[in-house]
Protein backbone atom coordinates (compact mmCIF):
# COMPACT_ATOMS: atom_id res chain seq x y z
CA UNK A 1 0.00 0.00 0.00
CA UNK A 2 2.03 3.42 -1.26
CA UNK A 3 1.66 6.41 1.12
CA UNK A 4 1.81 9.76 0.73
CA UNK A 5 5.11 11.79 2.79
CA UNK A 6 3.44 11.47 6.58
CA UNK A 7 2.99 7.69 6.04
CA UNK A 8 -0.98 7.98 5.12
CA UNK A 9 -2.41 6.06 3.06
CA UNK A 10 -4.68 7.79 0.82
CA UNK A 11 -8.82 7.24 0.17
CA UNK A 12 -10.92 9.01 -2.28
CA UNK A 13 -14.71 7.93 -1.97
CA UNK A 14 -16.98 8.57 -5.64
CA UNK A 15 -20.42 8.01 -5.71
CA UNK A 16 -20.95 4.38 -8.71
CA UNK A 17 -23.66 2.94 -10.89
CA UNK A 18 -23.97 0.05 -12.18
CA UNK A 19 -20.84 0.91 -14.44
CA UNK A 20 -18.62 -0.56 -11.39
CA UNK A 21 -20.82 -3.63 -10.80
CA UNK A 22 -17.47 -5.90 -11.64
CA UNK A 23 -15.60 -4.05 -8.63
CA UNK A 24 -18.58 -3.86 -6.24
CA UNK A 25 -19.19 -7.13 -6.83
CA UNK A 26 -15.85 -8.78 -6.06
CA UNK A 27 -15.20 -6.41 -3.28
CA UNK A 28 -18.50 -7.40 -1.82
CA UNK A 29 -17.64 -11.11 -2.19
CA UNK A 30 -14.50 -11.06 -0.43
CA UNK A 31 -16.17 -9.20 2.42
CA UNK A 32 -18.89 -11.13 3.01
CA UNK A 33 -17.54 -14.42 2.08
CA UNK A 34 -16.97 -15.23 6.19
CA UNK A 35 -20.78 -14.21 6.77
CA UNK A 36 -21.54 -17.61 5.25
CA UNK A 37 -21.71 -19.53 8.39
CA UNK A 38 -24.03 -17.13 9.64
CA UNK A 39 -28.13 -18.21 10.15
CA UNK A 40 -29.17 -17.90 8.10
CA UNK A 41 -26.28 -17.17 5.41
CA UNK A 42 -25.78 -13.50 4.04
CA UNK A 43 -28.13 -13.28 0.45
CA UNK A 44 -24.39 -11.44 -0.24
CA UNK A 45 -22.82 -14.87 -1.27
CA UNK A 46 -25.51 -15.79 -4.30
CA UNK A 47 -25.53 -12.24 -5.80
CA UNK A 48 -24.85 -12.43 -9.52
CA UNK A 49 -23.21 -9.69 -11.39
CA UNK A 50 -26.10 -8.97 -12.74
CA UNK A 51 -28.11 -8.73 -9.68
CA UNK A 52 -25.23 -6.51 -8.63
CA UNK A 53 -25.79 -4.09 -11.78
CA UNK A 54 -29.22 -3.76 -10.64
CA UNK A 55 -28.78 -3.26 -7.02
CA UNK A 56 -26.64 0.22 -7.97
CA UNK A 57 -29.25 1.52 -10.17
CA UNK A 58 -30.45 3.20 -6.80
CA UNK A 59 -27.12 4.39 -5.36
CA UNK A 60 -23.78 2.85 -4.58
CA UNK A 61 -20.49 4.96 -3.38
CA UNK A 62 -16.91 2.90 -4.26
CA UNK A 63 -13.62 4.29 -2.03
CA UNK A 64 -10.39 3.74 -3.67
CA UNK A 65 -7.26 3.28 -1.76
CA UNK A 66 -4.35 4.57 -3.82
CA UNK A 67 -6.35 4.34 -6.63
CA UNK A 68 -6.75 0.77 -5.46
CA UNK A 69 -10.57 -0.09 -5.05
CA UNK A 70 -10.81 -0.93 -1.16
CA UNK A 71 -15.10 -0.64 -0.12
CA UNK A 72 -18.09 -0.06 -1.06
CA UNK A 73 -21.92 0.38 -0.14
CA UNK A 74 -24.88 0.35 -2.17
CA UNK A 75 -27.88 2.86 -0.78
CA UNK A 76 -31.33 4.16 -2.01
CA UNK A 77 -33.26 6.97 -1.14
CA UNK A 78 -36.72 5.95 0.82
CA UNK A 79 -38.42 9.12 2.22
CA UNK A 80 -37.02 11.39 4.01
CA UNK A 81 -34.17 8.76 4.75
CA UNK A 82 -31.27 7.09 2.69
CA UNK A 83 -31.39 2.92 3.42
CA UNK A 84 -27.58 1.77 3.07
CA UNK A 85 -26.98 -1.79 1.97
CA UNK A 86 -23.81 -3.75 1.81
CA UNK A 87 -21.11 -1.84 3.08
CA UNK A 88 -18.19 -4.05 2.59
CA UNK A 89 -14.38 -3.77 2.75
CA UNK A 90 -11.97 -6.89 2.05
CA UNK A 91 -11.01 -8.27 5.21
CA UNK A 92 -7.37 -7.66 4.41
CA UNK A 93 -7.98 -3.74 4.80
CA UNK A 94 -10.86 -3.71 7.88
CA UNK A 95 -9.86 -1.85 10.98
CA UNK A 96 -8.31 0.98 8.87
CA UNK A 97 -11.43 3.42 8.68
CA UNK A 98 -12.31 2.50 5.39
CA UNK A 99 -16.08 1.41 6.19
CA UNK A 100 -16.47 4.22 8.48
CA UNK A 101 -15.41 7.18 6.02
CA UNK A 102 -17.81 5.46 3.84
CA UNK A 103 -20.76 5.95 6.23
CA UNK A 104 -19.49 9.64 6.47
CA UNK A 105 -19.78 10.16 2.72
CA UNK A 106 -23.06 8.66 2.51
CA UNK A 107 -23.93 10.62 5.78
CA UNK A 108 -22.62 13.68 3.86
CA UNK A 109 -24.73 13.14 0.84
CA UNK A 110 -28.02 12.44 2.76
CA UNK A 111 -27.35 15.92 4.65
CA UNK A 112 -26.56 17.46 1.46
CA UNK A 113 -30.27 16.27 -0.03
CA UNK A 114 -32.36 17.89 3.40
CA UNK A 115 -32.67 13.86 4.13
CA UNK A 116 -33.31 13.46 7.87
CA UNK A 117 -31.57 10.45 8.30
CA UNK A 118 -29.10 7.12 7.24
CA UNK A 119 -30.61 3.58 8.07
CA UNK A 120 -28.83 0.15 7.71
CA UNK A 121 -29.36 -3.55 8.94
CA UNK A 122 -26.87 -5.26 11.00
CA UNK A 123 -26.72 -8.54 11.98
CA UNK A 124 -27.19 -9.40 15.79
CA UNK A 125 -24.35 -12.08 15.25
CA UNK A 126 -21.82 -9.71 14.07
CA UNK A 127 -21.02 -7.81 17.23
CA UNK A 128 -18.18 -6.05 15.77
CA UNK A 129 -20.30 -4.08 13.06
CA UNK A 130 -22.71 -3.73 15.40
CA UNK A 131 -20.37 -1.93 17.39
CA UNK A 132 -18.86 0.22 14.48
CA UNK A 133 -22.06 1.41 13.66
CA UNK A 134 -23.04 2.86 17.40
CA UNK A 135 -19.61 4.32 17.87
CA UNK A 136 -20.68 5.98 14.64
CA UNK A 137 -23.70 7.90 16.04
CA UNK A 138 -26.10 4.74 14.75
CA UNK A 139 -28.89 3.49 17.53
CA UNK A 140 -31.33 1.30 17.68
CA UNK A 141 -34.57 1.95 15.80
CA UNK A 142 -36.21 -2.32 15.88
CA UNK A 143 -35.41 -5.70 15.63
CA UNK A 144 -36.71 -7.98 13.02
CA UNK A 145 -36.09 -11.59 12.30
CA UNK A 146 -35.05 -13.45 8.95
CA UNK A 147 -38.39 -15.87 7.31
CA UNK A 148 -37.89 -19.00 9.35
CA UNK A 149 -36.52 -17.85 12.54
CA UNK A 150 -38.71 -17.02 16.10
CA UNK A 151 -36.32 -15.26 17.41
CA UNK A 152 -34.99 -11.22 16.07
CA UNK A 153 -31.64 -11.45 13.82
CA UNK A 154 -30.82 -8.36 12.62
CA UNK A 155 -31.49 -4.33 13.99
CA UNK A 156 -32.32 -1.77 12.08
CA UNK A 157 -30.06 1.27 12.77
CA UNK A 158 -31.04 5.08 12.21
CA UNK A 159 -28.59 8.21 12.39
CA UNK A 160 -30.24 11.81 12.24
CA UNK A 161 -28.27 13.83 9.70
CA UNK A 162 -30.16 17.01 9.36
CA UNK A 163 -32.09 18.27 12.53
CA UNK A 164 -36.09 17.40 12.67
CA UNK A 165 -38.01 20.09 10.10
CA UNK A 166 -34.73 21.44 8.77
CA UNK A 167 -35.98 22.90 5.37
CA UNK A 168 -34.80 20.86 2.35
CA UNK A 169 -32.12 22.83 0.07
CA UNK A 170 -32.95 24.12 -3.14
CA UNK A 171 -33.07 21.17 -5.62
CA UNK A 172 -32.78 18.72 -2.89
CA UNK A 173 -35.11 15.70 -4.75
CA UNK A 174 -32.74 15.95 -7.20
CA UNK A 175 -29.42 13.84 -7.37
CA UNK A 176 -26.82 15.21 -4.99
CA UNK A 177 -23.13 14.73 -5.94
CA UNK A 178 -20.89 16.35 -2.84
CA UNK A 179 -17.78 16.46 -3.49
CA UNK A 180 -16.00 13.27 -3.89
CA UNK A 181 -14.45 12.82 -0.79
CA UNK A 182 -10.39 12.76 0.42
CA UNK A 183 -10.78 11.33 3.66
CA UNK A 184 -7.86 10.01 5.30
CA UNK A 185 -7.26 6.67 6.36
CA UNK A 186 -6.45 5.27 9.87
Amino acid sequence: MAADAAGVARLRIEECGPEQAAVVHRLTQAAFRAHASLDPPSSAGRETLESVRADLASGGALARLDGRPAGCLRFAVAGDHVHVRRVAVPPELQGRGIGSALMAWVEAKAAARGLAEVTLGVRLALSGNLRLYRRLGYEEAGRSSHPGHDRPTWVLMRKRVTPPGAPRPPGGDGPARPPAASTRGS
